[in-house]
């Protein structure tokens, strides 16, 4: 199930360190194929989701390729295998700022990987930058919780581009999987029909 979120205003109070353990730096060209893989990490990546992912490369950063490589960040472990991924791309020529790509792979889970990346993409970020928006699922939970601690709220609109969004059975799984003192603190809006205007313009969904 699919969720859809904004944030007008980033939560500074939120923002936490990577590990000493751990390092971030920028995607290298050589290494796309690895980054293709880890939304699948726990899955069997597929050719069906490789050609998935090539497509969605294509169309969202073909044209932009270089710039991708200098917005892409990801995390390494000293062996410097990467753990994972996540930037900040301006969608929908150039305007919807976005989250891309929030991944941590199984094992570093837990260790504030997360919140240390989306520390780094939001500590500069100024009223320009606003609002930030992204989309993930439901099974997503871990990462729900943490962007409404940066300060996303989901979207309750029925509809998100050509997206259905039952935004009440949301409500009913996430308070299965949030723990209740966190599921309490979720915040619900109304998407701005600007936003809506421009997303419904594509064919293709870039967020």
């Amino acid at each position: 199930m699919d969720i859809f979120m904004m944030c007008k205003k980033i939560n500074k109070k939120a923002f936490g360190n990577l590990s000493s353990e751990y390092y971030v730096r920028n995607l290298l060209k050589t290494e796309l194929e690895i980054w293709k893989k880890l939304p699948y990490y726990e899955y069997d990546y597929t050719e069906e989701n490789r050609e998935n992912m090539t497509k969605w490369f294509n169309l969202v950063y073909g044209k932009n390729e270089e710039l991708f490589y200098r917005k892409c960040l990801v995390v390494c472990n000293k062996n410097n295998e990467i753990i994972g991924s996540c930037f900040l791309w301006k969608s929908y020529d150039n305007r919807i700022n976005s989250v891309h790509w929030l991944k941590v792979i199984p094992q570093y889970e837990n260790k504030g990987i997360g919140r240390a990346l989306l520390t780094i993409l939001f500590k500069d970020a100024g009223k320009s930058d606003m609002p930030i928006y992204l989309h993930t699922q439901i099974e997503s939970y871990r990462a729900i919780k943490l962007y409404t601690d940066f300060g996303f709220k989901i979207l309750r609109d029925k509809k998100i581009w050509k997206i259905n969004n039952d935004i009440n059975k949301c409500k009913e799984l996430l308070g299965k999987y949030i723990p209740k003192e966190h599921y309490r603190k979720i915040k619900y809006t109304k998407a701005p029909g600007d936003f809506l205007r421009i997303v419904n313009e594509k064919e293709f969904k870039e967020l």
